[in-house]
């Protein structure tokens, strides 16, 4: 799946597990992989009970398109990056879930 940012950029995810909308019980957890991963780190043998996650490529990974110039972005842009693609998902509210770098971006 994708989701195209205002500034025209698509970041790329997988989802797994009813969304809130599909179960109002289930709690919307994004995954964001470490460095040299990609969004399929956090595939699961099966859907997590309760959990509906969605599991992104950060950007410039996968299929996810990446900032230029490179250097000039920050942590406050992937915050704002990562609230824009929970809003346009419907998410009021949602759990950031790092792996090695990934956690930083958290």
């Amino acid at each position: 799946h994708y989701v195209t940012l205002k500034d025209g950029r698509d970041i790329c995810y997988f989802k797994d597990g009813p969304s809130p909308q599909e179960d109002p019980n289930s709690v919307p957890v994004i995954a964001l992989h470490g460095g040299g991963e990609g969004k399929f780190m956090f595939l699961q043998k099966n859907p997590i009970p309760g959990i509906h996650l969605v599991s992104i490529d950060r950007m410039g990974y996968g299929g996810s398109d990446l900032s230029e110039p490179t250097q000039n972005y920050t942590f406050k842009n992937v915050a704002d990056d990562i609230a824009e693609f929970a809003d346009k998902l419907g998410f009021d509210q949602f759990v950031l879930w790092g792996f090695s770098i990934g956690t930083s971006w958290a």
